[in-house]
C-alpha cells in the first residue's frame, strides 16, 4: 500500500491533475454509483425496466413535495409558503424535513415528466458521494491515499442504513456529510483549521435537520472520546481551550443554518411530536445477540420497522477484530471505543436512549434513524485494524477466525436465518483463506489486494442489490393514477374560475393528493403537518389524526365541504354518486368527473362572535356541525336524524354496551382477530352519511345495492353514501384487532337539505371577496351589516398578519386553528400577509455567522501564511 505523500505539481491540464491527485476518491464515486444503479436496475427501475423509485411515503410525501418544490424554482413563486399542501401550509418547514438538499436545486434544469427520473439520480448520487467522502476522511484521518480507502468508503456507501432506508432520500445527505464533519473535527483538535467543520455541519443541519439533530448529539459525544484517543495524558487547560474552540464553531455552523432553523423550529411548536413525554417505564427490545447478528452479511435491512440498520460489511467486523487484538492500537483507544460500541448497543435496545436519540420522541416506525454514526464508527475503526494486518502475527488471525466461526455456529443453534447463517460462513471461509494464504506468502501482495479488492466489491454490490429488492419499486406508467385526466380537469376548472377556492378529490387516493396532482386542496401527510388543523379537521368527521401528522379529504357533508373551501369535487374514474345533496355534475374529462358543490362557501366569511363558544368535542362529528351552525349563525336546527341499526352481527366478539354511538365489544378469543357485521336500511329517500371511528380497526367494507367500497375509517371518518331510496340497505364489514377489547363509534344519520338552505345562505351572505391573491398575501373586501368575527379556511400559525383598513389587528384563530378576524360594521379591506415566524431573525443570524466565518477564515489564511514563510509549510483549513 501507498503512504500519503503530496504529489509533485506538473503543467497537467487542471482538471486531468485533480483527477490524477484525487484517482481514489474518484474510483470510490464512480464505483458506488455504479453499484447503486445496478441495485436499480435489479429492481426494474425506469429506464432499466418499468417501475419508479417511489414506494412508502416517498411515493406519499417525499416525491410530491419535490415536484412541488420544483415547480416553485421553475415558476419562480415563494419558498414561504404552498396552497398546494394541505389547505396551506409553511412551504419552509415542509423544506426543511423533505426537499432542502443542495442537490434537489437541480431540479429546476430538469422536466416535469423526467422528475422521478431526478429523484432516482439523486438517491444515487446521495449514496456515491457518502462512499467519496468517507473515503475523503479516510485519507484525512489516516493519510492513505490508495484503494484501501476506495474499499472502505464502499461499505460506508453500502452499509445497511443506506441501503435499508435510501427511499427516505431525504435522510441521506446528512449521513453523507458525517465523514466531512468528523475530518473537520479532527482538523479543529490538531489545530489545522475550522472550516470544513463549519461549512460541511451548516449544510447538513440545512440539508435536513433533523438528521442534522442526530449529528449534533454524535459530536456531543464523539468529541470526548476523539480528543482522549487523539491525546496522550489529559492536560485540563488544553482540553477545555479545545472544546470551547469546537463548541464555538459549532454555534457558527448552527448561525449559518438559522435562516432555516430558526422558523423551523419555530413551525414545529405547532407539530403533534412537541407534545411527546418522557417514558415512564423501562423497557428494551432485543437481545445483544439480534442487534449483533444484524452486522452479519446477508441480513435484509430494516425498511420499516425491525432491528437496526448497522450491516457495515463482513470486513468491517474481521478488521475490527483485529483491531482490538493489535498491541500497536492504544489500550486507552480500544477501551473508549469498545465502551461507544456498548453504549450505541444499548441505545438501540433501551427505550430511554432510543427516545433521546429521536429528538425526545418515539419515531412512527422506520426505527433507529441514528443507526448510521455506528457503522461510521465501525468502518473507522475497522480501517485503522486494517493498517495493523500485515504485523499481526499469523496465529491471531487463525484465532479471529475460529472464533468467528464459534459463532456463527452458536448463532445457528439460536436460530440464525440459514440464508445469513450460509452467506457469513462463507464469506469468513473466503476472507480468512485470502488472509492466510497472505500472510503464509503463498500468494504474493498484488494478487493478495486484487482477492481483496474482489471480496469487498462483491460485498458492496451484494448489499446493493439486497436494499433494493428489499425495498422494491412501485409501477411508474400508473402513477399518479388518471394523472394526465386530472390535470387536464384541474386546469379545465381553473381557466373558468379564477376565484380563490379549493378543489378536492371524492375520495382519496394519496394522502396528498393536492401536492401529487397540483391543486389547491386540503388533505396533508406530513411530520411537518399542524396538529391542530388535524384536530380541528378530526372533530368536523375527516379522516385526520394528530399522532399520524394527517388530515384526509373525502366528500362529507355540505358544511364541512364549505368550511373547508371547497368548490369543486374530482371523482377518478367517474367516482361519486349519481345523485347528492352536497355536489352535482359540471363536466368531464377522460375518466374524471368534475362536480361543482351544491353549497360552497368562500375563503372567509362572517360569523357571529359566539363562534368562539363553539364546543367541538362531541363524539359525532355531526353534533359537533350543529354546534357550529348555532353558535355562528344562531341557528338551531337538526338537520341529521338518527337511523337504528337492524340487525349485528359478530364472530368472535361480544358487544358488552352501547353508549350513545359508541359500541363496547370483547374479543371471545383475545389471540385472534374478530368480525362485525351490521345493517342499516334507507328510512326515507334522502341523502345519507355515516361517521366510523374503531380503535382496533383499520378499514369498512360498505355495501350500498350490491356495489362496495372500503373506507380507511381507523381515524374516524364521515362517509358520504349519497342520496338513497328508501328501503336501500346499506351494510357495514370490518375486522378489527386481535385483542381482549375495544370499542367503535358508529353514527348512520340522514340528511335534510331543505333544512340547509337558509344555513348555508346565512354563512355565505357576507362573504370575504378577494380582489387579489398570491402566495403569501392575500387582499379583498367584506362588507358586514354587524360586528362580528372574520372566518377564514386558512389554516393558522404565527407568521400571518392581519390588517383592517391599514391597520394590523390580532388573529384570533378559532380552536387554535382556523384564522379569524374580528371586523366592526361596515365596509373594510381586509389584507392577510404571511412571513415564517422567525425567518427574518434566522435570516440576520445566518448574514452575521456568515460574516464572521469569512472573517475568521481570512484571519486563519493570513497567519497559516505567515506561518509558512518561516516553517515552509501551508497547511490547509
Amino acid at each position: 500500500m501507498m503512504h500519503f505523500q503530496p504529489r509533485k505539481e506538473t503543467n497537467m491540464p487542471f482538471v486531468k491533475k485533480t483527477l490524477k491527485n484525487n484517482i481514489h476518491i474518484v474510483a470510490t464515486f464512480a464505483i458506488s454509483f455504479l453499484f447503486i444503479m445496478i441495485g436499480f436496475a435489479a429492481i426494474g427501475l425506469f429506464p432499466f425496466g418499468k417501475n419508479q423509485i417511489m414506494v412508502i411515503d416517498s411515493w406519499h410525501q417525499y416525491y410530491p413535495f419535490l415536484q412541488e418544490l420544483q415547480s416553485k424554482l421553475q415558476s419562480g413563486s415563494s419558498l414561504f409558503y404552498s396552497w398546494n399542501i394541505g389547505l396551506g401550509s409553511n412551504f419552509i418547514l415542509v423544506m426543511a424535513y423533505y426537499a432542502f438538499s443542495p442537490l434537489y436545486f437541480l431540479s429546476i434544469l430538469f422536466p416535469k415528466d423526467a422528475l422521478r427520473e431526478f429523484m432516482m439520480l439523486a438517491t444515487g448520487l446521495k449514496i456515491a458521494l457518502a462512499g467519496t467522502f468517507f473515503s475523503i476522511y479516510l485519507r484525512g484521518v489516516f493519510k492513505k491515499d490508495d484503494f484501501s480507502i476506495t474499499g472502505f468508503g464502499l461499505l460506508y456507501a453500502f452499509c445497511g442504513y443506506a441501503v435499508g432506508y435510501y427511499w427516505n432520500v431525504m435522510w441521506l445527505d446528512a449521513m453523507a456529510l458525517l465523514p466531512l464533519i468528523i475530518l473537520g473535527l479532527h482538523r479543529i483538535i490538531d489545530g489545522e483549521g475550522f472550516t470544513l467543520y463549519v461549512v460541511s455541519l451548516a449544510i447538513a443541519l440545512i440539508s435536513n435537520f433533523y438528521i442534522g439533530f442526530f449529528i449534533c448529539e454524535f459530536i456531543v459525544i464523539y468529541y470526548v472520546a476523539l480528543y482522549l484517543m487523539k491525546t496522550t495524558g489529559f492536560d485540563i487547560g488544553a482540553f477545555l481551550k479545545k472544546t470551547l474552540m469546537a463548541v464555538f464553531f459549532s454555534i457558527l455552523a448552527v448561525g449559518i443554518a438559522a435562516i432555516v432553523l430558526v422558523p423551523t423550529y419555530r413551525g414545529l411548536q405547532l407539530t403533534h411530536a412537541v407534545n411527546s413525554t418522557f417514558p415512564a417505564k423501562f423497557e428494551t427490545y432485543f437481545s445483544v445477540m439480534e442487534i449483533l447478528n444484524n452486522m452479519l452479511p446477508g441480513v435484509q435491512p430494516s425498511v420499516k420497522s425491525g432491528l437496526p440498520n448497522i450491516f457495515s460489511g463482513f470486513i468491517a467486523i474481521y478488521m475490527l477484530a483485529i483491531y482490538y487484538a493489535s498491541t500497536n492500537v492504544r489500550i486507552k483507544e480500544k477501551a473508549i471505543s469498545f465502551m461507544l460500541i456498548v453504549f450505541f448497543i444499548l441505545s438501540f435496545n433501551i427505550n430511554y436512549l432510543n427516545y433521546i436519540w429521536h429528538g425526545f420522541k418515539f419515531p412512527n416506525e422506520v426505527p433507529y434513524r441514528f443507526a448510521f454514526v455506528f457503522s461510521f464508527l465501525i468502518i473507522t475503526w475497522a480501517y485503522h485494524g486494517f493498517q495493523q494486518f500485515e504485523e499481526l502475527p499469523r496465529k491471531h488471525i487463525w484465532f479471529i477466525s475460529l472464533g468467528f466461526l464459534g459463532y456463527l455456529l452458536i448463532n445457528e443453534v439460536f436460530d440464525l436465518k440459514d440464508t445469513v447463517f450460509y452467506v457469513s460462513l462463507g464469506a469468513l471461509a473466503m476472507y480468512s483463506i485470502l488472509f492466510l494464504m497472505y500472510r503464509y506468502e503463498t500468494i504474493r501482495r498484488k494478487a493478495f489486494y486484487i482477492g481483496l479488492s474482489v471480496l469487498i466489491l462483491s460485498e458492496a454490490l451484494m448489499s446493493s442489490i439486497i436494499g433494493t429488492t428489499t425495498t422494491g419499486s412501485s409501477a411508474r406508467t400508473t402513477y399518479p393514477y388518471l394523472g394526465d385526466d386530472i390535470k387536464a380537469a384541474v386546469k379545465e376548472i381553473y381557466q373558468s374560475d379564477e376565484d380563490l377556492y379549493r378543489i378536492e378529490m371524492t375520495k382519496w387516493y394519496s394522502t396528498n393528493d393536492p401536492t401529487l396532482y397540483r391543486y389547491r386542496g386540503v388533505s396533508m401527510f406530513s411530520s411537518t403537518v399542524n396538529a391542530n388543523i388535524s384536530k380541528f379537521t378530526q372533530k368536523l368527521g375527516l379522516g385526520a389524526s394528530p399522532e399520524s401528522n394527517r388530515y384526509l379529504f373525502a366528500a362529507s357533508t355540505p358544511l364541512v365541504n364549505g368550511l373547508m373551501g371547497v368548490k369543486y369535487f374530482l371523482g377518478r374514474d367517474h367516482g361519486g354518486t349519481e345523485e347528492n345533496a352536497g355536489y352535482e355534475l359540471k363536466s368531464q374529462t377522460g375518466k374524471v368527473s368534475i362536480y361543482d358543490n351544491k353549497y360552497p362557501l368562500p375563503i372567509g366569511f362572517m360569523v357571529d362572535y359566539s363562534v368562539y363558544n363553539w364546543n367541538n368535542a362531541f363524539r359525532s362529528p355531526f353534533d359537533v356541525q350543529k354546534d357550529f351552525i348555532f353558535t355562528a349563525t344562531g341557528i338551531e336546527v337538526d338537520l341529521f336524524s338518527n337511523v337504528e341499526v337492524l340487525s349485528e352481527n359478530y364472530s368472535n366478539m361480544t358487544k358488552k354496551t352501547q353508549d350513545d354511538i359508541r359500541y363496547n365489544y370483547s374479543n371471545i378469543d383475545s389471540g385472534k382477530v374478530g368480525n362485525a357485521t351490521l345493517v342499516f336500511a334507507a328510512p326515507e329517500t334522502k341523502q345519507m352519511y355515516f361517521y366510523m371511528f374503531a380503535n382496533r380497526s383499520y378499514k369498512t367494507k360498505v355495501t350500498v345495492d350490491g356495489k362496495s367500497q372500503e373506507y380507511e375509517t381507523r381515524r374516524g371518518l364521515i362517509v358520504d353514501l349519497g342520496v338513497l331510496e328508501e328501503g336501500t340497505e346499506i351494510k357495514l364489514e370490518f375486522e378489527v384487532h386481535a385483542a381482549r377489547d375495544g370499542y367503535f363509534n358508529l353514527h348512520m344519520v340522514t340528511f335534510d337539505e331543505a333544512k340547509y338552505v337558509p344555513v348555508h345562505e346565512a354563512l355565505s351572505r357576507e362573504p370575504f371577496e378577494i380582489t387579489s391573491f398570491k402566495d403569501t398575501k392575500i387582499v379583498g373586501t367584506v362588507t358586514t351589516d354587524r360586528d362580528g368575527i372574520l372566518y377564514t379556511s386558512i389554516p393558522y400559525e404565527p407568521g400571518w398578519k392581519a390588517k383592517v383598513d391599514g391597520q394590523e389587528v390580532l388573529i384570533d384563530p378559532i380552536h387554535n386553528a382556523m384564522i379569524a378576524v374580528p371586523v366592526e360594521r361596515g365596509t373594510h379591506e381586509i389584507v392577510l400577509s404571511y412571513v415564517p415566524e422567525g425567518f427574518v431573525m434566522g435570516l440576520s443570524f445566518s448574514v452575521i455567522a456568515v460574516a464572521l466565518t469569512a472573517w475568521l477564515y481570512l484571519k486563519f489564511e493570513r497567519r497559516q501564511k505567515q506561518q509558512s514563510t518561516k516553517k515552509g509549510d501551508h497547511p490547509d483549513a
